[in-house]
């Protein structure tokens, strides 16, 4: 009896866990990674822009990245609006760089957005002089690129490091303590 009740209990875990996974599998060639955000605010709409790094071992540089926006009403609506531009599932937790523009800087709702759960708090977050998304994609080159994020946060958080300043996160952020801002031309600065 006691054979038979451990058959039992071992075919309800396996089949727990069959049933469990089914309908949640996803490949990694359905999801786009974004490794940049660009999040702006402009006539009550929010906007983003979502830099997707794309592999690639047709260039020099191994990767090159598209650009996804959306715009709505709230941030999680411009979200929204971009995943249904974009072609796979926008996959927005491994995120390297935010980059906030002048009329989004210090509302509410994007100290909010922040606070949720899929944010990764060390990824970079900076402020641009302008548009986020233009500093962001701004003299893109899809074919011969690198992800600019990437090279934009690596470039921030370097900069916070030689001037003793605090490393540029989100964590920073939302303790109101980050002041770096980035030109267009990509030049970090300490404002005021």
């Amino acid at each position: 009896m006691k054979a038979v009740n451990r058959i039992a209990a071992a075919a309800a875990v396996i089949l727990a866990i069959i049933f469990a996974s089914l309908g949640s599998y996803k490949e990694v060639s359905d999801y786009d990674i974004v490794s940049g955000i660009a999040i702006d605010f402009d006539n009550e709409n929010w906007l983003v822009c979502c830099e997707i790094c794309v592999p690639s071992a047709d260039n020099d540089f191994g990767s090159g990245s598209i650009y996804v926006n959306g715009k709505g009403d709230t941030i999680d609506n411009a979200f929204e609006d971009a995943q249904k531009r974009s072609s796979n599932i926008l996959y927005t937790d491994c995120n390297q760089l935010y980059i906030i523009g002048e009329n989004a800087k210090g509302k509410q709702q994007l100290r909010d957005y922040f606070m949720q759960d899929n944010i990764n708090l060390r990824a970079v977050t900076v402020y641009a002089v302008g548009m986020a998304e233009d500093t962001l994609s701004k003299n893109r080159d899809d074919e011969n690129s690198r992800a600019r994020s990437l090279t934009m946060a690596k470039k921030l958080s370097r900069y916070c490091s030689d001037n003793h300043l605090p490393s540029p996160r989100v964590t920073e952020y939302l303790k109101g303590s980050t002041a770096i801002t980035v030109s267009p031309d990509e030049t970090p600065f300490m404002e005021g």
